[in-house]
């Protein structure tokens, strides 16, 4: 399969992974802060998880949107009725099914916030769990969905699941970690476009930016053994030191440290909302991370699987 991968296709899928991080990361983030504010005893944690999962609501609904516009035009091209689709429409299916059943227990989970936080907290905390695992499972079967037909179009995905040293496993879990940290980042921003209409006083705000801050900075020490269990599985398949893949990684890391650095500074900041700028900045910078981040791991399953040939944008920068 050839996969030619220019910076307006990077930006589209881009913006798409961005999204998937979302639906996952901010119910997680959620469910974690209530379960923080329940065993820890912390209301202005409680209040962050309400107003995150919201937002992960917003980004839900969203991405429904979008699957429903896409399989729009797939049905008017016929691209639904493809044989490789039919053959793997019960895994489809299980996705579809997963993510919805995951959508509506983070509604419910947002909609009785108040009420269940009163009369029953252990079933508010265990409807959002569940939530959060049925979208990670809708992920981990759109995953499959994905792996298989790019890498064995002639057979169905069930009869081609990852083994133990498949790629597959610590990119999908790199994937879940960067979902947490990711959509913590973006939710400052959010909170910044909600502070007026939800006058929780400044002492609220103040804690929530840091405390969110926080979220999008502890899951990112999961990367260093993640990439390095990747290395390890990569390193007789990969040539790391091709240029598109230092230039593409390269600027993954240096994107993802100027977001590490905006994080910090709110995260260590007495006055938070003074530091408006980089939690804008770093919303900003969560997006062209995950471009280079697509960039980067796609030109190396180009180089490690057989069966896939062509080039990303950066690449294509830097053809004579």
């Amino acid at each position: 399969m050839n996969i030619t991968l220019d910076l307006w296709s990077a930006s589209l899928y881009a913006l798409a992974m961005v999204f998937a991080s979302c639906v996952v990361g901010l119910p997680l983030t959620a469910v974690g802060s209530e379960a923080i504010s329940t065993f820890g005893r912390k209301t202005f944690a409680d209040k962050f998880g309400q107003q995150t999962m919201r937002f992960g609501l917003v980004m839900i609904v969203a991405t429904w949107v979008a699957l429903g516009t896409q399989f729009g035009l797939m049905a008017r091209d016929g691209v639904l009725t493809h044989p490789l689709l039919a053959a793997n429409r019960e895994l489809l299916l299980a996705a579809l099914s997963l993510l919805a059943l995951g959508s509506v227990l983070s509604a419910l989970s947002y909609l009785q916030w108040k009420k269940w936080k009163k009369e029953a907290r252990g079933l508010h905390l265990g409807v959002g769990i569940a939530g959060v695992l049925s979208l990670a499972l809708a992920f981990l079967a759109a995953g499959f969905v994905l792996r298989g037909l790019v890498l064995f179009p002639d057979r169905p995905v069930l009869t081609s699941l990852p083994g133990q040293a498949s790629l597959f496993w610590p990119l999908w879990i790199q994937w879940l970690a960067l979902s947490v940290a990711l959509s913590s980042g973006l939710t400052l921003a959010y909170l910044l476009t909600r502070r007026l209409r939800d006058d929780f006083g400044r002492d609220y705000y103040r804690y929530a930016l840091r405390f969110g801050a926080r979220w999008a900075l502890w899951p990112l020490l999961a990367l260093v053994p993640l990439c390095s269990w990747f290395f390890f599985l990569a390193r007789s398949g990969v040539h790391f030191t091709a240029p598109d893949i230092l230039v593409a990684a390269g600027s993954r890391g240096l994107t993802l440290a100027a977001a590490v650095i905006c994080w910090l500074a709110v995260a260590r900041s007495d006055s938070p909302l003074r530091l408006k700028w980089a939690v804008v900045l770093a919303a900003a910078l969560v997006f062209v991370f995950v471009l280079f981040t697509l960039a980067s791991f796609t030109a190396m399953l180009i180089q490690f699987c057989p069966e896939l040939t062509g080039q990303t944008f950066v690449g294509i920068w830097l053809a004579p």
